[in-house]
């Protein structure tokens, strides 16, 4: 497999497999039907006309298994997820099988967790030894571990459990705090064969995550900020921020480089450094922008930036997401042209 040609150019698909519910509550029989619906043909087509060579399926682990002992594998979640591997496979189509579980498992606190974990690894990679198609394993989405000597161990574990049943799976690893920066920096060189170092990026958090309430108030309140981020429009929301009793440091600090493409290009400048140090193929698995507030030619913009920045750094990259409120598609299901442009695909 060429990585790096598989890993080019890849979308988010979030909205099948259940991501974001405890695994540790009874799965429903609802829920199955649900992702038997999600799971669609059409979509995997769609994302291949467009240019894109793979996609990252981000996974809960309820539909997969029990998280309790004997951690029993549930059948119907690996028949379901056979299917997302045919399409793929049908549409030439990379896979990356990413553990995007929220809430995450508490892998340092808690024996059972670690174990289920491991355990559900070990099950998919006896699974799909040997099938022919570009697949790829990725250990754990933005994992919430700040000691990097303790996620490094778990990672070296995990890698061990699915190497003990098939030596050569390609697999993506990240650093501890967040899948950022850093923590990929922090985590350093593994020294092992087959290894993809992914990070996110969604600098500057008050532009990209404008009016995400999920992301804690502040965020929720901001509306219309542009990319490059303007001065006296930052001024202006923290103001209003203050009025309300909010914190405003992120807003008075956002525009520190310029706002634009000069400080991404000097934010993402150490984790290149990094991987071209030391020889490795590293990964965007996630960036782009919250879509309801954000102006449409900003989100572009950004969007078109950080590819640029990406490719000329030989670093391949997945946008974040087909759906999940940075949507790639439309309320109909249709690309969105400013971004199919963004992103240099092919116009539908």
């Amino acid at each position: 497999m060429n990585v790096r040609a598989v890993l080019a150019k890849g979308i988010n698909f979030d909205h099948i497999f259940n991501p974001y519910r405890d695994p540790r509550q009874a799965y429903t029989d609802e829920e199955r039907k649900g992702s038997e619906a999600a799971l669609r043909d059409d979509e995997f087509k769609q994302a291949a006309g467009l240019g894109f060579t793979h996609v990252r399926l981000n996974l809960g682990q309820a539909f997969l298994q029990e998280t309790r002992p004997p951690y029993r594998i549930r059948p119907a979640g690996l028949t379901l997820l056979d299917r997302a591997l045919d399409m793929a496979a049908k549409n030439n189509l990379g896979l990356i099988l990413d553990m995007h579980q929220i809430p995450v498992p508490n892998l340092t606190g808690d024996k059972e967790a670690r174990q289920a974990f491991r355990a559900l690894w070990r099950v998919l990679a006896a699974r799909y030894l040997g099938r022919k198609q570009p697949l790829i394993f990725e250990l754990l989405n933005e994992p919430r571990v700040e000691d990097a000597a303790a996620w490094r161990e778990i990672t070296l574990e995990l890698i061990a459990d699915i190497r003990d049943v098939d030596p050569n799976r390609v697999i993506i690893v990240s650093g501890g705090g967040w899948g950022g920066l850093d923590t990929v920096i922090e985590l350093g060189n593994l020294k092992l064969p087959n290894l993809v170092y992914s990070f996110h990026f969604y600098d500057p958090f008050v532009f990209t995550h404008q009016g995400a309430g999920w992301a804690g108030k502040m965020l929720g309140e901001l509306r219309g900020i542009a990319y490059p981020l303007d001065k006296d429009q930052l001024k202006a929301e923290a103001g209003k921020l203050r009025a309300e009793g909010l914190e405003t440091g992120a807003v008075d600090d956002a525009a520190w480089g310029g706002g634009g493409k000069d400080q991404l290009k000097q934010e993402l400048a150490p984790v290149f450094a990094f991987g071209k140090k030391e020889g490795l193929v590293l990964y965007c698995g996630e960036f782009g922008v919250h879509k309801p507030h954000a102006p449409p030619d900003s989100r572009a913009r950004w969007i078109a930036d950080m590819v640029s920045l990406l490719e000329g750094n030989g670093v391949p990259w997945a946008m974040w997401a087909y759906h999940a409120g940075f949507d790639l598609v439309d309320r109909s299901g249709q690309p969105i042209p400013a971004l199919v442009s963004a992103l240099g695909l092919r116009k539908p």
